[in-house]
């Protein structure tokens, strides 16, 4: 016999197994999320090759890296926005990377 304290547990249990699945569900999306946004950083499809995906990346970083402001008579808050933006750039990069190595991609 069932008792109430039995279907309390079986609703708590059944509670966290749906919130485990919909957070597992929202970081899916966030991953995918974050590769759509590097996939528009770099200007290519999803479906690019990795040369392209890679020549696209080392166009992305010859136009912003620091190196470049710093050689400028140029203000500082833009040398700092490069270096950022640089930043932004290279973790866009690896992160594509590391999705296209766990898909057989690269």
């Amino acid at each position: 016999m069932e008792t109430e304290f039995d279907r309390v547990l079986k609703i708590a249990r059944d509670t966290i197994r749906q919130s485990e699945e919909n957070i597992q569900r929202c970081k899916e999306l966030c991953d995918l999320l974050q590769a759509h946004a590097a996939y528009e950083l770099f200007g290519v499809q999803p479906e690019c090759t990795d040369q392209e995906l890679k020549l696209a990346y080392h166009r992305k970083v010859a136009y912003w890296h620091p190196d470049k402001f710093h050689a400028a008579d140029i203000p500082t808050e833009m040398k700092e926005y490069a270096t950022r933006e640089l930043a932004r750039i290279n973790e866009a990069y690896s992160t594509l990377k590391t999705r296209r190595s766990n898909s057989g991609l690269l």
